[in-house]
């Protein structure tokens, strides 16, 4: 749904690359307001969600001819694992992730950065996003999971504000990480 609301800003004439997880039917969107190409990039084999931000990158930049700005040049936005230490010997961790995809590249960087180490979730979610599958896929990583409410008017409205869950999250875990669309 997002993606198709996001088409809205293709024009004629312009170059649309997609990554693998967007919609098939956004290269129809992108093919009747007269798009000049549509490049959609395959999905690879256990390819991390960075991974194919940079590539989509690379791929736009190449598009752009300006192959002079190297692919590895480009950085992750604020907010996409976001290691924060803290004096108390607690880690934070700020991630984005909003939707399955971003929680599943988020465990994966858990994973791999805190292997040994307890980890404490606060999540918050918009009411249009798949709440259940992203819950799932954070309670099989970790039973410490804790929704918060959202911002409104798109955020899913819950008992726990983060405020009240921080404090207590703080006290049993190494690692807090605060998750969801920042924004919403």
């Amino acid at each position: 749904a997002i993606a198709v609301e996001k088409a809205g800003i293709f024009k004629a004439g312009a170059h649309v690359v997609l990554g693998p997880e967007v919609p098939l039917l956004v290269d129809d969107l992108a093919a009747s307001v007269g798009a000049a190409s549509v490049t959609r990039l395959p999905r690879l084999h256990n390819e991390t969600f960075d991974g194919t931000a940079h590539r989509l990158a690379a791929t736009v930049l190449t598009a752009l001819e300006l192959p002079c700005v190297a692919a590895d040049a480009v950085t992750l936005p604020t907010c996409r694992f976001e290691v924060i230490q803290h004096c108390c010997g607690r880690c934070f961790v700020l991630d984005a992730a909003h939707n399955p995809a971003g929680v599943s590249a988020l465990i994966a960087a858990l994973k791999s950065n805190f292997p040994t180490q307890s980890v404490a979730v606060l999540v918050s979610v918009a009411r249009d996003k798949a709440v259940e599958e992203m819950l799932q896929l954070l309670h099989a990583y970790t039973p410490d999971v804790t929704l918060c409410s959202g911002l409104p008017p798109r955020g899913l409205p819950v008992g726990s504000t983060l405020a009240h869950a921080l404090p207590r999250a703080t006290r049993r875990a190494e690692v807090i990480v605060i998750c969801g669309p920042f924004g919403t």
